[in-house]
């Protein structure tokens, strides 16, 4: 009898053991495939992080905006420490992202080109010394060499604008994206579009976003603007479609002071565009503190895709 019952007993917790495997087995399946995949694709990427930057009259310290300078460098500072803290998380051996800092046109003052240059980071072509030199010194380098740059751009005040339209019709590929890695673009702007060399129109969109345009389509003081721009299919020219692997976080947007409606048009605008080139993930912020431009930047670069 006692045989019979430790017999029962062994038979019920090897039933009870199988089927609660099978039942894990079957939970793990369904929510390992859909909550990992895209997670981890994203995770085991490298970065491919470019910084653009608008060194055109907007870094001028205002009344209503007295450090520019020092928002663009705490939100790039922000970027740099995210790419450090990627890299340590993949391990010396492995790290082999990418991080740059782009200017369209390039600065004519040779000062500049030279001080841009330190700041282009490749792991990839560095050894595992050259790279934990890297890890150390990528904060300090990169302060360093955009505070200088911004100082030296103040004191030229050779503002031509920044060619933002330009770059993404024939310059964007090129230097933002790489197969098999995260693209990120980061674009630090008031969100005016202009420079001297791309002025064109064709029906109503146009290479530049600019004030004046706003005033003339009847856009400012007006709660229909939105209206106007849809059934005038207002905006900027579209040159491409092809940008669905670029990821784009675009920052520091900034209204003239007289027309803080302007906010609201460029960010509508920005964004109409964005979506024509065929990026499928993107953000617009305001200028702002630069504890919420900080938060706002490990948000976007922390998500996955």
């Amino acid at each position: 009898m006692k045989y019979l019952l430790n017999r029962i007993i062994l038979f019920l917790l090897i039933f009870v053991t199988l089927a609660s495997c099978s039942g894990g087995d079957k939970g793990n399946s369904n929510n390992g495939h859909t909550g990992s995949s895209d997670q981890d694709k994203t995770t085991d990427l490298q970065l491919n992080i470019s910084i653009f930057l608008d060194l055109s009259a907007r870094i001028m310290p205002t009344k209503e905006n007295p450090n520019p300078k020092d928002r663009d460098l705490e939100a790039i500072q922000a970027v740099v420490d995210f790419f450090r803290k990627n890299m340590k998380s993949h391990g010396a051996y492995k790290a082999n992202g990418k991080l740059r800092v782009l200017f369209n046109p390039t600065p004519e003052d040779p000062e500049i080109n030279t001080l841009a240059s330190v700041l282009q980071v490749d792991l990839g072509t560095m050894d595992n010394r050259q790279k934990k030199e890297t890890f150390d010194n990528i904060q300090d380098r990169f302060s360093t060499a955009l505070g200088r740059i911004y100082d030296q751009s103040l004191q030229d005040q050779k503002w031509v604008g920044a060619d933002i339209w330009r770059f993404f019709k024939k310059d964007v590929s090129d230097h933002c994206i790489l197969r098999d890695y995260r693209n990120i673009l980061v674009i630090i702007t008031d969100g005016y579009i202009y420079h001297e060399r791309s002025k064109q129109k064709a029906d109503n969109r146009y290479s530049y976003l600019v004030g004046p345009l706003f005033q003339s389509l009847g856009l400012r003081k007006n709660v229909q603007w939105q209206s106007i721009v849809e059934t005038k299919d207002f905006g900027l020219i579209s040159t491409r479609s092809d940008l669905e692997s670029l990821e784009v976080l675009v920052l520091e947007i900034c209204p003239e002071v007289n027309h803080p409606e302007d906010e609201d048009i460029l960010e509508y605008l920005l964004g109409k565009w964005l979506k024509e080139m065929g990026i499928v993930r993107f953000k617009i912020h305001s200028t702002d503190l630069p504890v919420n431009t900080k938060a706002n930047i490990n948000r976007f670069l922390a998500q996955p895709i």
